[in-house]
């Protein structure tokens, strides 16, 4: 189903090309634009998802240089884990003793992961189902135009025309500059997500509009 926005520009279209000579060359040339943006339409996704994988890249990072020293740190200053290293003379006990405290520390390793991973799963998910909503809307005004210039026999100027309206190079540098923000956010000190999750919250939210 075509979109509101492309219903429009494409019944501007239609009372434009009512009027003008369409060239015999118009309709292949139209479905030469249909293959141009389904190839758009991959290479829009995969910049897209290339670049939330180098945002999943940096958030780990963050973690191994902010959180793991201080899930260690906070751990071997427990005063209970120093009693148990105290307690513990022979290597059994302090393998034993030092893999408990590893797995410990691991598990919450992998829980603040899990937590600054979620933003950026979510990021993903509507900056793709806007790159693939924004293409489909095109795609269908697209092959609605398609059809017309075969029927008729204006020009490609004004297919083009159509399609700068959707402007999805804009589309998609306005997800990735969001996700740019909410990393930021993130990753600006160890507490960081804490103190700014009320706007990062906000910037999820904005994606869904």
């Amino acid at each position: 189903m075509i979109g509101r926005a492309a219903a429009v520009a494409l019944g501007s279209i239609l009372l434009a090309t009512a009027c003008v000579h369409v060239p015999n060359e118009a309709p292949e040339l139209s479905r030469e634009i249909g293959a141009r943006m389904l190839a758009l339409r991959s290479a829009h996704l995969a910049k897209g998802r290339a670049y939330m994988d180098s945002k999943r890249v940096e958030v780990h990072r963050f973690i191994v240089e902010q959180w793991v020293p201080t899930f260690t740190r906070t751990a071997l200053e427990s005063p209970a884990v120093k009693a148990e290293i105290g307690k513990a003379t022979t290597t059994e006990q302090q393998v034993e003793l030092f893999t408990g405290l590893g797995l410990r520390i691991q598990k919450q390793i992998d829980a603040k992961r899990t937590e600054m991973m979620r933003p950026i799963g979510e990021l993903e998910r509507e900056l793709v189902s806007s790159i693939q909503n924004a293409h489909e809307e095109a795609a269908a005004a697209n092959a609605a135009l398609t059809a017309l210039l075969a029927a008729h026999a204006g020009t490609t100027e004004k297919q083009e025309q159509l399609l700068q309206k959707f402007k999805l190079d804009e589309k998609l540098a306005s997800s990735l500059t969001k996700a740019e923000r909410v990393v930021g956010l993130m990753t600006a000190g160890k507490d960081a997500m804490e103190q700014n999750r009320g706007l990062i919250d906000e910037i999820l939210s904005s994606l869904r509009n």
